[in-house]
Formats: structure tokens, sequence, C-alpha cells
């Protein structure tokens, strides 16, 4: 996870029509508050965990409290720079506290975003903790983040997040020009255009017809 893409900073043997017509009705699913709609979600299929909503204050007030937050959540903590990371703070998270803060950093720096933050029914520090971020960038590209991160044996910690990026480009323009580090092909089926930087990061792009392109970025941090 050293290199930052730009993009938030993110799927042919079925006919064209049908899978241009899947693509719009998945493109129909992003927020109007970031450009796109939002994805739907059915009933969790497990009981339900905590979760807590983190939307960044702005103004000079908006700067002080946030401030004021920040000193309380960070006392002891100084790699938590963002209201993610400060929220798993706050929570108990020990193990996975600075991989979730270095994770959070790269999927929010430079964005203006929003975030949802999840923990398990365990204590803090024994179970998965989640964030998803609806973002936008100062060109206002949106994009959609979520990661996961859990302790594993050895006390260490084990995360991976996943970006959802539409562009108004080709597939073809988007990975030459945003992504041209990703150069190895990887077989995927035929459902899906997907490309690996040979060092754990993979992008997946689906042709949205003649609209587009979106892109799906995932790699798992250890």
């Amino acid at each position: 996870m050293t290199s930052r893409e730009q993009i938030h900073p993110v799927l042919v043997s079925r006919p064209r029509r049908f899978l241009v017509g899947s693509a719009m009705a998945a493109v129909a699913l992003v927020t109007i508050a970031f450009g796109y709609y939002a994805l739907a979600v059915g009933e969790s299929v497990v009981g339900a965990t905590e979760a807590v909503a983190q939307t960044p204050t702005t103004g000079a007030r908006g700067k002080r409290l946030a401030a004021n937050e920040r000193a309380k959540a960070t006392a002891g903590n100084p790699e938590q720079h963002n209201t993610i990371s400060r929220q798993a703070a706050e929570w108990g998270a020990g193990t996975c506290l600075a991989q979730i803060g270095r994770v959070s950093d790269f999927l929010t720096t430079g964005q203006s975003y929003a975030a949802l933050s999840r923990k398990g029914a365990a204590s803090a520090d024994e179970s998965m903790f989640s964030a998803t971020i609806a973002g936008a960038d100062k060109n206002g590209l949106a994009s959609i983040s979520s990661f996961v991160s859990a302790p594993v044996a050895g006390d260490r910690c084990n995360s991976a997040y996943q970006t959802v990026v539409a562009f108004t480009n080709s597939c073809a323009e988007v990975r030459e020009g945003r992504f041209h580090r990703f150069t190895t092909k990887v077989e995927l089926g035929n459902a899906a255009e997907s490309w690996t930087d040979g060092k754990g990061a993979y992008l997946h792009m689906l042709p949205v017809g003649d609209r587009g392109c979106v892109v799906v970025k995932t790699e798992m941090v250890f």
C-alpha cells in the first residue's frame, strides 16, 4: 500500500445488451450527494452490531470542536489523524489501531468525506472493525470505499479495502491515465477486465456501454 492512485483518492460471455443493462442497474445504486447512487444492501444476516457515523464538521466552530475531539481521542495515540481511526481508538481498538489509522489515512487523504464505522459484538480489540467511506476529491471525483481490519494470531492485524469509482472515460483510457502501473492482466473469466500491479493490489474494470467505466480497486494489508 505504498502508492496513491488518483481514484479517491476505485467488471463479458453474456450478450452485450444484458451486460449494459446490468451495469446501468448497478450504477443506479450511488448517492446523489456524491454524484452517484448509494449501493442498496439487504437486511443483515447476523445480529446487529454497534455503528457510528463520522461526518467532519466545517467552519471555525467545527474546527475547534474537531481539535478538542482529536486531543481527547488521540492522547497516547499520535497516529490517529482522521475521524475513523479516532472512533476506533474511542472504542478501545489496540492491536489493529495503527493499521486502521494507516488504511483510513490512505483512503481519506485529500478527500471530503463522511464515514460509517462498525465493530463486532466482542470488545473492539477482539473483533473486526469496518468502515464505509463516501468521499470526493478536490476535482469532485466521487468514490465509495470500504475496509475491514481484524486481529489475527501473534498480536498482528490484517486489513483489506476496496474502492469503487465510476469514470466517464473508457476503461482503457482510465487504466492508461490513472493506473499505468497495473500492467499484468489477471484471468478472472469474461465478466471483468482485471489487472494487478504485482504487489498485491488489483484493478477490476467494467465498461458501462458508451457511458464510461466502473472501477473497483482492492488490496490486502498485512
